[in-house]
């Protein structure tokens, strides 16, 4: 069994030894173990991954029992449809997080953009059709301040400063687009709207002139995602059972 994530506090990792016996399939070291933790959940970032059978504290060496063969042993002995679940849990600096949170940020960002574009194009307006496109916009560039540099370090640290330069630009552009719908708000144009179900002539004409920064920041967004949704370029592969997470100083990051 191979497992791996943060345990005890911080990112202090525990690691695994293959010649464990069939007995306890996990043995790891976890810093901050210690004699009284036998029966407990030995927990990673990623959530439980087995139960804790012997512990000793001098050592910090943890046997524990795969919590797979704990949910076999309880179908054996119970009638009860028990079962665990994949928790989904990602440590927020995990390259998995990083690709997640951006792929659903970005993706959503560039669509909510070209609808939010297209219904402010329109020389009149079906009552509410302004009004939801500007709404899903307003969750989409939200969604994206959430992340927008929140995974630059896991980013510069797994797949290069070459990856974080292209997420810096797709970021900027972003930035530059939604200072365009921002000023339709600023300068009166969309209470106006709202008002009149009319789009006036001068937010026609600078809906026209995104439409080719749109579709470039489209390109940008395809060309950064496919780079994060390769395999991580950083990633050390575990060495015999030892797990480890991806290595780098993030040197790239100030540049």
């Amino acid at each position: 069994c191979s497992v791996g994530g943060t345990a005890g506090k911080g990112s202090e990792l525990f690691t695994v030894d293959e010649g464990a016996s069939s007995s306890f399939p996990i043995r790891a070291y976890v810093p901050n173990s210690n004699p009284s933790t036998s029966g407990s959940a030995l927990m990673t970032a990623r959530g439980v991954v087995g139960i804790v059978q012997q512990t000793a504290g001098a050592t910090y060496n943890v046997s524990a029992t795969d919590i797979h063969l704990v949910q076999e042993a309880l179908k054996s002995q119970s009638r009860l449809d028990w079962q665990i679940g994949n928790s989904d849990n990602l440590p927020p600096t995990s390259p998995e997080a990083a690709r997640r949170e951006l792929n659903e940020a970005l993706v959503r960002y560039i669509f909510d953009a070209k609808t939010n574009r297209d219904a402010n194009s329109l020389a009149t307006q079906n009552p509410g059709t302004l009004e939801g496109a500007v709404y899903s916009y307003n969750i989409a560039i939200n969604r994206f301040k959430d992340v927008q540099s929140k995974h630059d370090a896991t980013l510069a640290r797994t797949w290069g400063c070459d990856t974080l330069k292209k997420y810096k630009k797709v970021r900027s552009d972003v930035l530059v687009i939604h200072s365009t719908f921002l000023g339709l708000s600023q300068d009166g144009y969309v209470r106006e709207m709202y008002r009149t179900n009319a789009v006036p002539e001068v937010v026609r004409t600078r809906m026209a002139n995104i439409a080719k920064p749109l579709d470039e920041l489209q390109t940008e967004i395809d060309v950064f995602l496919a780079d994060i949704n390769a395999a991580p370029a950083n990633v050390r592969r575990p060495v015999s059972a030892t797990v480890q997470e991806p290595e780098g100083d993030g040197s790239c990051i100030a540049s």
